[in-house]
């Protein structure tokens, strides 16, 4: 009885080794002949395999294995579950019964039958994948039949989509990427409803067409105004070289701008033709005056970097760069083009600058003091178009050339306490075949700050002189805090000389007199969750009879750990006893809540708002989050405190429920605008909902609509 219990025991935490790689382990465990028997707790280990389960039959002379009850299958690339399996060891070969499995990042399958191949191909019966868990995902879709090439593609025909278990949508060949990668598919459209475009859907299409390279094409479908297309291209060239495009284009059948077929261009990038020489273009161009405010809800990306959304302004520019030590040269074209609203009309202006050859390089250390220079030959041409109505235009076009040459001779001093830079910047400028006359002038101040017009040429010699004082920190250690003073002081003379007769284009056309001394302090507050930035910078202009002082300008940044920023700029007018200038921008946030407020004046700004104001309050929680926003704007005189006494430009809610593997919600938004059309003008609103949608794995529609 004793040698009973004691094999008993040796039986029940035996490993026995079989086929040299085979590794069996169970509650019991024995052998018949060729065939091995393991009940309970089964493991088993062969290659880098792992198999679980209640129950196994290891046929040792044809290396297969039989199992049964919750068996889950591992390798390097799998997780497979079932109720039934029957495995090929030696290739991996076999098939589960109600298998189920998950490929990295978020692709769950089940299957009646689910043959695995020899290698990572599976053929599934009466099969489903989704990228939710669970045993009825929120959202799936389902085939009779099915295959799955692990790293490649879940393929299946005569499939559908199911909310639940029920079939909402029929596709005749279906497509799901098992990618870690990103992967070529269709994207969830974006879609909803415009009260001037009326119903619309963006089905968009994505091809990864390599690692460093992709391409997004769609149509945006308006039932007001048909169809716009729509393409992006993306290409990481190598790590110094990039290239992007995005292009538009519709013909809008209900058109109210100056045109019906209408479209936009962006594109940034840059090539190197060899190791020194560079070919680099800034593209950002549109067809008419209206587009950006007609489609700025509708582009391809919400986003792009160097676009001023409040500006109807755009820029087409390519340039060849060639760089050596001591000179960069470029050869240069250029179109600045912007447009301007008005009540009754509007007017666009481009500046072109064909060509502009230039060879520049600054810092330059000459041993004993240090160069910048500047020399560029630009041939100007500006036209003006302004449109009163559809057949009532006017066009004012003028041009000329012009050679330009900047010299700056600097030398820094450390003097322990402070760096000391005194400077002398030289400019010498020609103007040659105005198309128009200018005025006679003679003005001789000195050999080096003279300017001679005649009727289509001008010479021009001007200089600057100056210094800069830049003292060290001044600081001090308090308990809590550490308080810094940087103090800087300098003065720039550039003497008289009437520049009147002189276009004022691009730079250097014409350069300002003054006789300016500025003084700059900048306090720094800082501690362990605290910190605080205050500058003060105060001009004083010599050259001017009136009104010395320029406007005092105050900067304050504070912020407190993360849950408040303040942002404050203004720019005071003693004379006036007004604001020419403010900024403010403030940030709260408490748990999972948000509020930011956001108010700006510009006087200088003639054409549009001038002033603004912003509110934003929102929540991020684990089921869903919310944002409100609420833009105020109008043109004013003087600076208005009061947000109230400004009229309403856009209003936007959005509300979003957040799933495990879908997101859904709506963005209501309304914008006031002036209707500038070919026959006049009326104020309107335009309402929009749009549906967001998001499949993990898939994509959504979500959209970005403000950012602080």
């Amino acid at each position: 009885m004793v040698r009973f219990f004691l094999c008993l025991i040796l039986l029940l935490q035996t490993v026995l080794s079989f086929a040299e790689k085979v590794t069996i382990e169970s509650d019991k465990i024995y052998t018949i002949d060729n065939t091995t028997y393991a009940e309970g707790s089964v493991l088993i280990l062969y290659s880098d395999m792992v198999v679980t389960s209640d129950n196994a039959t290891y046929f040792k002379d044809i290396n297969v294995v039989e199992l049964s009850g919750n068996v889950v299958y591992k390798d390097k690339e799998n997780i497979i579950r079932g109720s039934f399996a029957r495995i090929n060891l030696d290739n991996k070969s076999g098939y589960f019964e109600k298998g189920k499995g998950f490929y990295a990042p978020w692709s769950y399958f089940s299957a009646d039958k689910l043959e695995k191949l020899e290698g990572n191909t599976f053929l599934l019966d009466n099969a489903t994948i989704s990228a939710c868990s669970g045993d009825v995902p929120d959202w799936s879709f389902s085939a009779n039949k099915a295959r799955i090439d692990l790293g490649q593609y879940f393929r299946a025909k005569h499939s559908f989509g199911n909310l639940k278990n029920v079939p909402v949508a029929y596709f005749p060949y279906f497509v799901w990427p098992i990618k870690k990668d990103r992967e070529s598919g269709f994207l969830v459209p974006q879609f909803g409803f415009s009260s001037t475009k009326g119903l619309f859907i963006t089905p968009k299409y994505f091809w990864a067409m390599d690692v460093d390279k992709d391409m997004t094409t769609g149509v945006n479908l308006f039932t007001n105004n048909g169809a716009m297309i729509l393409n992006e291209f993306r290409y990481a060239v190598s790590k110094k070289e990039n290239i992007h495009l995005i292009g538009e284009f519709i013909d809008d059948r209900d058109s109210e701008a100056d045109k019906s077929s209408r479209w936009r261009l962006y594109g940034v990038g840059n090539k190197f033709i060899a190791d020194n020489l560079e070919f680099k273009f800034n593209i950002n161009y549109a067809s008419d005056f209206r587009y950006k405010r007609d489609f700025k809800d509708y582009n391809m990306v919400d986003k792009l970097p160097g676009m001023d959304p409040d500006k109807n302004e755009y820029i087409a520019e390519l340039r060849l760069n060639y760089y050596t030590k001591y000179s960069d040269l470029s050869i240069r074209y250029k179109d600045s083009m912007q447009y301007y609203d008005y009540t009754d009309n509007y007017r666009k202006d481009n500046l072109y600058q064909k060509p502009n050859i230039q060879a520049e390089k600054y810092g330059i250390d000459l041993r004993y003091i240090k160069l910048d220079y500047l020399a560029d030959y630009n041939s100007v041409e500006k036209k003006s178009m302004t449109f009163y109505s559809e057949n009532n235009k006017t066009k004012n076009v003028f041009s000329y050339d012009r050679y330009n040459t900047k010299v700056k001779l600097y030398k820094p001093f450390n003097l322990k306490i402070a760096t000391f830079t005194p400077f002398y910047t030289q400019y010498i400028t020609y103007w040659r075949n105005f198309d128009y006359k200018l005025n006679k002038t003679d003005i001789q101040e000195t050999s080096l700050h003279k300017i001679e017009t005649d009727e289509d040429s001008a010479n021009r010699y001007i200089y600057s002189i100056g210094y800069g004082l830049s003292l060290n920190e001044i600081y001090k250690n308090y308990t809590i805090f550490r308080h810094s003073i940087y103090n800087t002081f300098e003065y720039i003379q550039t003497p008289r000389l009437d520049q009147s007769a002189l276009p004022n284009n691009i730079d250097y056309d014409q350069i300002s007199q003054e006789k300016m001394y500025r003084y700059t302090m900048t306090n720094y507050f800082r501690s362990d969750n605290v910190s605080i930035k205050f500058e003060v910078i105060q001009g004083y202009d010599q050259t001017l009879n009136d009104d010395k002082f320029s406007p005092i300008h105050t900067k304050l940044n504070l912020t407190y750990a993360k849950w408040l920023s303040f942002d404050l700029e203004n720019k005071y007018n003693y004379y006036t006893s007004k604001i020419d200038y403010y900024k403010k921008a403030a940030t709260i946030n408490y748990d999972n809540y948000y509020l930011s407020y956001t108010q700006s004046f510009d006087k200088a700004i003639t054409s549009g708002d001038n002033e603004n104001a912003g509110l934003k309050f929102g929540g991020k929680f684990e089921k869903f989050d919310f944002e409100v926003y609420k833009k105020l704007g109008s043109a004013n005189n003087n600076f208005k405190f009061s947000p109230f006494d400004l009229n309403s430009r856009e209003f936007y809610l959005k509300i979003l429920y957040k799933s495990e593997c879908w997101n859904l919600g709506f963005l209501y938004k309304q914008d006031d605008y002036l209707d500038l059309t070919k026959t006049g003008s009326d104020k309107k609103r335009e309402k929009v909902i749009f549906i967001l949608l998001e499949l993990k794995g898939i994509g959504g529609t979500q959209r970005e609509v403000y950012r602080n």
